[in-house]
């Protein structure tokens, strides 16, 4: 099955493809001479349709990646993709987030909640299928809907097949290509070592999208199945999942201009769109999300420096808007100084100047790049208003238990009044979630934002809300208490009332609750656009795909899938880069810059055991060679993005030497291009990783079950 996906693969790619750039699907690998750039196994050792690989070893860690690192399911990935578990994990009184979480048997180990790992069980083309029930179909509604139930079908068909796995249909090429993946769960995974956030994180936002670096970004997790091997929900009866494949892990790490090559599970790349999808991020997406995600970062910092309690409950949020916040800035940056808006409207141009050259193509194609411009201006005209709604539905806690009765209100009243199904009582569950880590004053905060966003475009979410509650609230001060008046007298927070709501819809329209009735406005206006939204998107898949059969025409096919969720290699070297001229920046960081950067507070806070150990220079066996110095962070320059943070990086023989987790800040646009100039990952030295385990924070029994490679 899974040959045939790839073989169609390669004919829809290229005749040839760049050594130099690629998040290449697995069956490509062996199209490509890696040999000659330094790599000592076979394409089958890394991908075997038939056996077992290097593959075997490789999982999908949430929106990460991780791979096994021994026989009994032992899983390495990074801090932040661990970070919400250990979140979840913590209270004032056990601070795993500062003081780290270090297990020296398998019965301390303990939940890692919120985590569900991934394993590629199998993959078989599915395309002809998807494709043959959209066939001449113009409407573009109709073309999404189909196409959506189709997968749908395949989707339900396949997990009747096989119960125990989860089944997705991925898009390669829009509306070209379609791929069945079947993964295995495992649900019981738990922490075995998370690292102190002062080395896990150690720069935080200061150095995040940045080089050089020195953070011990790795977590190991632990899976674990039931007695007969089937995935199970967590049970202190569930035994160790045992991988058919782990790595094992070079001790001597890498150097600069070693080969290196990253397997992993990278997330959307967008390199193979139209001029027009890429104007419509630089001009709404982007700016707009990076500033309203800093907004709520900072006022989710000001509400942690008043509470240790909030400073530990929203650190996974923080961590994450500033995550994505940074990027969207970093790519904001890139695509203004590589000028890549205009270098794709030339090609779009060029491109439609070759068609015009053939009259049978012209035909078949003219109309394609016009369309698709015509479509995204149309999205551009409510763009800040989707945008506004989704972060106001998702980030307002009040918004959210808002939706819930408007969900729960709208299910009864389907129901004919009768909750014959437990209506209800799942609704409160979703309050009860909500109200349980609510704080009143921070959430005020946040909605009062949000809802100052919403007051600034044009025209508004509500004309009516604004008017009615914010006639003389033109500044953001006096905004916010407006707003608080409005939160009390909603009483949202009161779980009493709440469930009162809830067991009586009939009462919300009497209620008068000003935030339930801004709520229902906008996701019944949302609802009004879904029929236009689908209609859009079944045009813009329709045009995407047309304008991969007119690139590959152009191009002779020199190009290949955008990455999607799904397995993919690439392959590179340790190499540092030129930032600006006469600067250039080495690709090996040492405990010298922990040394140089450690402060008593703020992000470069250094574990103080760590530093102890640092002055005296106690590296045991895991130094650089010539150097005697402690290696803490590499970098590379393979073609990663979103999704590959925890992938392992391996060398020429396949052993672990580094854990990707970040790009350098120019290769924040790698989403949408790739080079050799100014794109490069960033690793976690395996040596400083076993170096914590065995000397910061020792944990013998972990250090004794891994495996190295033998020179």
């Amino acid at each position: 099955m899974k040959t045939v996906f790839f073989s169609i693969i390669f004919l829809v790619c290229s005749a040839f493809l760049s050594p130099e750039e690629g998040m290449f699907p697995l069956g490509e690998i062996q199209k490509i001479d890696l040999s000659k750039s330094g790599l000592n196994l076979s394409a089958k050792d890394i991908y075997n349709p038939n056996g077992v690989s290097l593959i075997d070893a490789l999982v999908r860690v949430g929106g990460c990646t991780g791979s096994f690192i021994s026989k009994e399911g032992l899983i390495i990935t990074n801090h932040h993709c661990a970070f919400g578990a250990v979140q979840q994990a913590s209270s004032v009184e056990s601070d795993f987030i500062t003081k780290g979480f270090y297990t020296k048997n398998k019965s301390e180990e303990i939940e890692a909640k919120g985590i569900v790992v991934r394993i590629t069980q199998s993959y078989s083309d599915v395309s002809e299928k998807v494709l043959s029930a959209v066939k001449g179909i113009s409407d573009p509604f109709k073309y999404d809907s189909i196409l959506s139930a189709t997968n749908a079908a395949i989707v339900a068909e396949e997990s009747l097949k096989y119960p125990d796995l989860l089944c997705e249909v991925s898009e390669m090429f829009a509306g070209k290509s379609y791929v069945l993946f079947r993964y295995q769960l495992i649900k019981d995974v738990r922490l075995v070592y998370v690292p102190p956030k002062s080395i896990g994180d150690f720069g935080g936002e200061s150095d995040n999208w940045i080089w050089p670096r020195h953070s011990g970004d790795f977590a190991i997790l632990r899976a674990y199945v039931g007695k007969d091997g089937k995935t199970a929900t967590y049970s202190s009866e569930n035994i160790p999942f045992i991988p058919k494949k782990f790595l094992k892990i070079n001790a001597k790490g890498a150097s600069e201009d070693d080969f290196v090559f990253v397997l992993g599970y990278p997330g959307k790349t967008f390199r193979n769109q139209p001029s027009a999808y890429l104007n419509y991020q630089v001009k709404y997406q982007l700016p707009f999300i990076s500033r309203v995600f800093q907004q709520q970062i900072d006022l989710l910092n000001e509400a942690g420096k008043e509470d240790k309690s909030l400073e530990i409950r929203y650190s996974a949020k923080i961590k994450s808007l500033a995550n994505t916040a940074k990027n969207y800035r970093g790519k904001l940056s890139g695509l203004s100084k590589i000028q890549l808006l205009s270098k794709k409207k030339s090609e779009d141009m060029a491109l439609q100047a070759f068609l015009i050259k053939k009259d049978s193509l012209y035909k078949l194609y003219g109309k394609v790049i016009p369309r698709l411009d015509s479509v995204y201006a149309e999205a551009g005209k409510i763009a800040e208003y989707q945008l506004w709604s989704t972060l106001f539905l998702q980030n307002s806690a009040y918004a959210g238990i808002a939706s819930v009765l408007y969900d729960n209100a709208k299910k009864i009243r389907n129901a004919g009044g009768i909750d014959s199904i437990g209506i209800k009582e799942k609704s409160k569950l979703s309050v009860i979630s909500a109200l349980r880590t609510l704080d009143i004053k921070t959430e005020a905060r946040i909605l009062s934002l949000l809802l100052w966003e919403g007051y600034k475009i044009q025209p508004q979410p509500s004309s009516s809300f604004y008017s009615q509650n914010y006639k003389e609230n033109t500044d953001s001060l006096r905004f916010y208490a407006r707003t608080l008046e409005i939160i009390l007298k909603s009483k949202l927070y009161d779980s009493v009332y709440v469930y009162s709501l809830l067991q009586s819809p009939e009462k919300l329209e009497k209620a008068n609750n000003k935030i339930y009735s801004l709520v229902s406005e906008i996701l019944q206006r949302n609802e009004n656009l879904v029929p236009i939204l689908k209609s859009r998107q079944g045009t813009i898949t329709y045009l995407t795909g047309q304008y991969s059969e007119m690139k590959h025409l152009f191009k002779s096919g020199d190009f290949i899938p955008d990455a999607n969720g799904t397995l993919r290699f690439t392959y590179g070297k340790v190499k540092g880069y030129e930032v600006r001229d006469g600067e250039y920046l080495k690709p090996v960081t040492t405990y010298k810059g922990i040394l140089e950067k450690a402060a008593p507070s703020g992000d470069y806070v250094a574990w103080p055991d760590a530093l102890k150990l640092f002055e005296r220079k106690d590296f045991g066996s895991w130094s650089i060679q010539k150097s005697g110095d402690l290696p803490i962070d590499i970098l590379y320059d393979t073609d990663t993005t979103g999704g590959n943070s925890g992938s392992p990086v391996m060398d020429a023989n396949g052993s672990l030497v580094a854990i990707n987790f970040d790009r350098a800040y120019g290769a924040t646009i790698n989403d949408y291009a790739w080079n050799k100039d100014y794109s490069r990952s960033i690793g976690v030295d395996i040596r400083y990783v076993l170096w914590n385990i065995e000397r910061n924070s020792p944990s013998v029994q972990l250090l004794k079950e891994l495996e190295f490679y033998d020179f």
